[in-house]
């Protein structure tokens, strides 16, 4: 190996040390802390239509409603996996206020396998249909599942990054004092 071949490998090395220090930084943990959408802070201004054409947005909640927004596909099936729970979520805190939007960001042309696999699971929550994926540049995440939990006044409470279980004890802590506190 020439002397220029071995000084390019650790320009590469440390450019993609960089890159990947980066990516770290940009995931962060699983509250967000690192993205610019951080905890404590208020949630972006967004809207999709549903898969029926009503037009939805975060603003139509403030004041009156806990919402959880979960960011999924029908090929993810990390996705399909939590879907199910979602809903029984949804059921046992809907009438103190929660509501669930369920934005998929299946691409163009996708509408009519998100019906099916809606209805296979028996989602009665709005199900918003973004594929032009908005909600990932307004919320800036990185990868599905993601699950945002926004409260009444509109401030982000809580982020779970990849699948998470609703029914586990911590997650039911955290949707009963978001409903029922804020």
């Amino acid at each position: 190996m020439t002397r220029l071949q071995g000084t390019l490998i650790i320009v590469l090395a440390v450019a993609l040390a960089a890159i990947g220090f980066g990516v770290y930084q940009k995931i962060g943990s699983s509250e967000g802390s690192s993205s610019a959408v951080t905890i404590g802070e208020p949630a972006p201004e967004y809207l999709a239509n549903t898969l029926g054409g009503e037009t939805v947005q975060l603003s139509d909640f403030k004041g009156e409603k806990t919402v959880m927004v979960n960011i999924w596909a029908t090929w993810c099936q990390p996705c399909r996996e939590e879907m199910p729970q979602l809903q029984k979520l949804y059921e046992e805190y809907k009438d103190n206020g929660l509501v669930i939007l369920g934005v998929s960001v299946d691409g163009r042309g996708q509408e009519k396998a998100i019906r099916r696999f809606v209805e296979s699971v028996g989602v009665t929550f709005p199900i918003l249909y973004d594929s032009d994926k908005r909600i990932v540049w307004t919320f800036e995440t990185i990868g599905i599942p993601q699950t945002l939990l926004i409260a009444k006044s509109g401030e982000l409470i809580y982020r779970w990054r990849g699948r998470f279980n609703p029914q586990s004890d911590s997650a039911q802590t955290i949707v009963r004092n978001a409903v029922l506190n804020r």
